[in-house]
């Protein structure tokens, strides 16, 4: 694990005791907590998440979604679960839980159709260089590249510091996190990595998310790099530079490609949270 910022602990417990950490979907939970279990039975799982319409429509709208675009629609949580298997299967759901949790309103600074839409981008192209290079990671790289901001809308709605940050600085990346080490010394990353840890999600993910703009975590290399990603207009040299520094891909045509079919296809996926 890495070392934990001990403001960002602070700040993340204050949010906590004054209730502005919102608690996971009862019924993701259930369902992540059966399917991580060593004999799982995803028959089981598929039944849990049937009995939740709102979690049932998520897992099928994200399934069939055109990162994946499967040969065949899936019509089913039953269907799905045979289809994509355990690991799969629960980085759907945490997706899910995670965008039913996430305030949806608005704010000074904060957009909750532009953050959705980037989030998506960033997933959608964390996908299809998957594809590429991990088939089988795709999942888990959609979803880790797909919740690397998701502290941010709980932060601006519960927090008034961090809310002035956000509207004097904005909200491109790079500059945002240096600006919130500067100004509040916690960054919403950090603060990410706790709410992970507060929902049970994975510890490979939460710590992907937390260091998702500087040191690499195992698994996750596919999101990370997909996190340099920004709207409108993505830095095409950079994130070619990267891919080839961070995942060894000298394709000097992927990446522009990929880039372009996730500009493509998220504004689908962003409508499933958004």
């Amino acid at each position: 694990m890495f070392g934990r910022n001990k403001k960002a602990e602070r700040r993340f417990e204050h949010l906590l005791d004054e209730g502005g950490i919102p608690s996971f979907p009862n019924a993701v939970a259930d369902a992540i907590q059966q399917v991580a279990s060593p004999d799982v039975d995803l028959g089981e799982v598929a039944e849990t998440i049937s009995m939740d319409p709102k979690l049932t429509v998520a897992v099928l709208k994200l399934a069939n979604s055109p990162s994946f675009a499967p040969r065949s629609p899936i019509r089913s949580v039953h269907q799905a679960a045979v289809l994509l298997g355990r690991n799969q299967l629960e980085s759907l759901l945490i997706a899910s839980g995670v965008g039913e949790a996430i305030p949806p309103r608005s704010a000074p600074g904060y957009s909750p159709a532009a953050f959705w839409l980037t989030s998506a981008t960033r997933a959608a192209a964390a996908a299809g260089l998957a594809a590429r290079l991990d088939p089988a990671a795709q999942y888990e790289q959609f979803t880790a590249a797909l919740l690397q901001d998701m502290a941010q809308p709980i932060l601006v709605h519960n927090d008034e510091d961090y809310a002035k940050v956000l509207v004097e600085h904005g909200a491109v990346h790079a500059d945002l996190v240096v600006k919130e080490e500067e100004v509040l010394g916690w960054t919403h990353p950090e603060i990410g990595e706790l709410l992970g840890g507060e929902w049970g999600l994975p510890e490979g993910l939460t710590q992907s998310i937390s260091v998702h703009h500087d040191q690499p975590v195992a698994g996750y290399e596919i999101a990370q790099w997909a996190s340099l990603i920004e709207l409108p207009e993505p830095d095409l040299e950079l994130l070619a530079a990267e891919a080839e520094r961070r995942l060894g891909l000298n394709d000097p045509e992927a990446v522009p490609a990929v880039i372009a079919e996730a500009m493509e296809r998220a504004a689908e996926i962003a409508a499933v949270f958004n």
